[in-house]
């Protein structure tokens, strides 16, 4: 499986910098020079009261002493935040791997797949829509979350995400979110010029049976993605390819609005073999791997032997 990343330049990095620390005061960036140029950068935030960084370089492997200079700074950030627990992911297969034979502990992995425009079959998708008659049942379609599903969408979230978890082989944190987490992150992405247009059915009783969304993000409009976004269905109406409908109604709409966008691209969890499957008939294909550690002062203090 071939690795594919776009290096970014400092010029990049700093337009990247001056812009998160506009919408986000938790933010915090910080480069490594050697011989007066930059050769690695890194980042922090805190989102949802937990702690995570991000970490880049020039460099296609990554060495031992890079390595420890970049988690010495984790920790120093971490004692600084009293954080005791902070998280990291990477789809870079040099860091991951250093990472793992370092004994970092996984939190999740992804396999990354995307799908060209020109690959994607309206016909399909078409054909899709007919064959799923829903009587008594609405779709409706938004940009922002309406008020009025609002409480009811937390409790679909949180059920969805417990559901899939039961899957997990690794002892992941489960994301419980409320009503006002929801409407921060719509504010945030807005401030950054991303918008998550949503599909949401809902039965005949008038709850939400399924959710299909994607992100558009203003400064990269040749793709889009499902990365950060959301596609679940209830419990009681699994097994009546409600995801595949809501995905076709979706991706039928991004190109009937002629969308400028080149890739739609998704993040999917190994073991979460059935929306793999889905995105597999779809026409995904894999290019890339992603792993998030949660790196613990614990694990820090005993591979640093700071101790």
């Amino acid at each position: 499986m071939e690795e594919i990343r776009k290096t970014r330049t400092p010029d990049e990095f700093r337009h990247q910098k001056l812009e998160a620390e506009k919408n986000d005061n938790t933010y915090r960036q910080y480069a490594v020079f050697l011989d007066g140029k930059a050769v690695c950068w890194m980042d922090e935030s805190v989102w949802n009261n937990e702690l995570y960084f991000g970490f880049d370089t020039v460099y296609d492997e990554i060495d031992e002493v890079l390595l420890k200079a970049v988690l010495n700074k984790f920790y120093e950030i971490m004692n600084i935040n009293n954080f005791t627990v902070s998280f990291y992911y990477t789809y870079r297969r040099a860091i991951y791997t250093n990472l793992k034979k370092a004994g970092a502990a996984i939190d999740e992995e992804y396999i990354i797949s995307r799908l060209e425009r020109k690959d994607m079959d309206a016909d399909f998708y078409k054909s899709i829509i007919l064959n799923n008659p829903l009587e008594n049942w609405r779709l409706e379609y938004y940009s922002l979350l309406p008020e009025r599903l609002l409480n009811q969408f937390v409790k679909f979230y949180n059920q969805s995400f417990l559901d899939m978890f039961e899957l997990n082989p690794y002892p992941a944190k489960l994301p419980v979110v409320n009503a006002e987490y929801i409407r921060s992150v719509e504010e945030i992405r807005l401030k950054n010029g991303i918008s998550a247009p949503m599909y949401i059915l809902l039965d005949d009783k008038d709850e939400i049976a399924g959710y299909c969304s994607i992100c558009i993000d203003s400064s990269k409009p040749d793709t889009l993605r499902h990365v950060g976004a959301l596609t679940a269905v209830d419990k009681k109406h699994r097994g009546n390819s409600i995801a595949r409908y809501l995905k076709a109604k979706l991706y039928l709409k991004m190109l009937e609005e002629n969308k400028v966008f080149r890739y739609i691209t998704t993040d999917t969890m190994p073991w979460n073999k059935y929306m793999y499957r889905i995105n597999e008939e779809f026409g995904f294909i894999p290019y890339r791997n992603g792993c998030c550690f949660k790196i613990t002062k614990k694990f820090l203090e005993n591979y640093l032997k700071l101790f």
